[in-house]
């Protein structure tokens, strides 16, 4: 997993985009996934909204291929939605 900060005079407030690699037995994914953090201090986080999922980085997981998207259970078993960049068969 790899993050970029991505600012701009024209935004509001910057965003995090997490690069994530999950390999499978037929394909290897590159999988982004953009949230923006917290403006406030107080303000609770709120996976999906303001902080980033909570997806195992080592073992295993449930991923599925839909269209430029691919859904992967997070630890608590929730869907987490993020954009496919690359998409290569093993």
């Amino acid at each position: 997993m790899s993050q970029t900060t991505v600012t701009s005079p024209m935004m509001h407030l910057p965003k995090i985009v997490l690069h994530y690699t999950v390999v499978t037995d037929e394909l290897t994914l590159l999988l982004d996934y953009t949230y923006h953090p917290s403006a406030k201090p107080n303000e609770p986080e709120e996976p999906g909204k303001n902080s980033p999922p909570s997806v195992a980085l080592v073992g295993t997981t449930k991923v599925a291929v839909e269209g430029h998207h691919a859904y992967v259970l997070d630890i608590s078993g929730k869907e987490v939605k993020m954009a496919i960049k690359k998409k290569t068969k093993n």
